[in-house]
């Protein structure tokens, strides 16, 4: 029997039967209208309201940090992060080369540079092996940062992205920030519910960040979040997200270049009906992850993703990687499931191959490259 029929065999008995089957699509329902509705009834729509408060408040309470500010999408959110961290032109910002493209555009966003590192084949994010020989191969220390021999510039910050809601290797990699004076910001766009040693994602580092696209845990259709640790910091993020407006009666004065990236209490009507059924979410996705185990142990010629050690994912995407021995049958396998209406994936391209950031500099991210090649991302919601 051919990979792709025993694949698919596998996922239709781990889900229900369906005429399709989507990566991980919203699930509204008759509570999430009525929210909504009594939302638009207050004429609260736009950037103030009752269910922004009660929906920021339920995220300080999940992740334990009452330093959070709603925004309207992930990138917003890096963005926001990066400049809090003082990140400026000419700097460069090591990020890993498997990565969603947001990451790198929000670098750029500032005239700074991705500098794109290699990740671990069992985690999909930066490997801090690889990272701290790279570091030490390029750089040299002056002034207190990294000096990059080869560019000339100065290394300042890394983002660690949590790839499918599950935990990179964050504590090493935090070491190393720490080691080499980097801000330490989390991509955990993709981990709402997703823990570390019965810590949240996105709050180990100077800065994390979440999103609520249609396609996460929970959705306000279009939004994320910014987190960080001190409340200078909180002020600042909250002041530029909201055009860096002065607080007065009646007066717009602005007292530096801001973005209009707050959330609206319309979105966040949603995303409040949809956090209080978090907890059903993630039990609904842990009991698919089980299936997929069950129903794809039998397949040799594949391996499922597996979580670190204490870690507590929210199996955001599950996924599984083709054997070394078959892994030219990526384009074959993905082909063959979509043509039958089971929409899998696979990771990102990576950043080095898109052709605004080619000529970035680099290591040798062999490991990204496999990854690339072999990864193929499941239908995750039922």
């Amino acid at each position: 029997m051919m990979i792709e029929k025993k694949i698919y065999s596998s996922i239709l008995k781990a889900l229900p039967k369906k005429n399709r089957y989507p990566l991980s699509e919203p699930e509204i329902n008759n509570v999430d209208k009525r929210i909504i509705l009594e939302c638009l009834k207050t004429g609260w729509v736009s950037s103030n309201g009752i269910y922004l408060l009660k929906f920021k408040k339920k995220i300080q309470q999940i992740l334990k940090n009452k330093f959070i500010v709603p925004v309207i999408n992930g990138t917003s959110a890096l963005h926001l992060a990066l400049i809090a961290a003082k990140i400026k032109k000419n700097d460069e910002v090591i990020i890993p080369d498997l990565s969603y493209v947001s990451a790198a555009n929000s670098i750029k966003y500032l005239g700074a540079t991705p500098n794109l590192v290699d990740i671990e084949t069992d985690s999909y994010s930066i490997c801090p092996k690889k990272l701290e020989f790279y570091i030490k191969k390029i750089c040299i220390k002056k002034n207190g940062f990294l000096l990059n021999k080869n560019t000339g510039r100065y290394i300042k910050a890394l983002i660690l992205v949590h790839v499918f809601g599950y935990t990179g290797n964050i504590i090493k990699i935090k070491q190393l920030c720490k080691k080499y004076n980097l801000k330490f910001i989390e991509d955990s766009s993709e981990c709402l519910g997703s823990f570390f040693k019965k810590k949240h994602l996105g709050t180990f580092g100077d800065f994390g960040v979440l999103s609520f696209n249609g396609n996460k845990i929970i959705t306000t259709g279009g939004g994320g979040a910014v987190i960080c640790n001190s409340k200078k910091n909180y002020k600042l993020l909250k002041h530029i997200s909201a055009n860096s407006k002065i607080n007065h009666k009646w007066k717009f004065y602005h007292d530096r270049i801001g973005y209009n990236y707050r959330l609206s209490n319309l979105a966040a009507s949603l995303g409040y009906s949809q956090i209080l059924r978090l907890n059903y979410f993630l039990k609904k996705r842990s009991k698919l992850y089980t299936k997929y185990l069950k129903y794809f142990s039998s397949i040799k010629e594949i391996q499922m993703y597996k979580p670190i050690k204490d870690s507590k994912p929210n199996h955001w995407l599950m996924s599984f990687r083709i054997n070394k021995k078959y892994a030219n049958q990526q384009s074959k396998i993905l082909s063959y499931l979509i043509k039958k209406k089971i929409f899998v994936r696979p990771p990102w391209e990576l950043m080095s191959s898109l052709p605004m950031y080619k000529r970035c500099p680099k290591d040798k991210n062999i490991n990204a490259q496999n990854v690339q090649k072999t990864v193929i991302c499941l239908p995750s919601s039922l």
